[in-house]
């Protein structure tokens, strides 16, 4: 799992398994700065990761 924190608070997370991104989530208030695209972008990296066994 991959947190993002601002000022020390939880403001979105994503999760991944082998092969899929299990859970992506932003608060509200953390929206339009690009927040979702990031961490979208780490979940699918660690999903082939995870489903190329490496």
């Amino acid at each position: 799992m991959t947190v993002c924190l601002h000022d020390g608070v939880v403001v979105g997370f994503v999760d991944a398994e082998a092969g899929e991104v299990t859970r992506l989530f932003i608060l509200p208030e953390a929206t339009g700065a690009g927040l979702g695209r990031r961490l979208l972008d780490i979940g699918i990296a660690q999903a082939r990761l995870g489903r190329n066994g490496q």
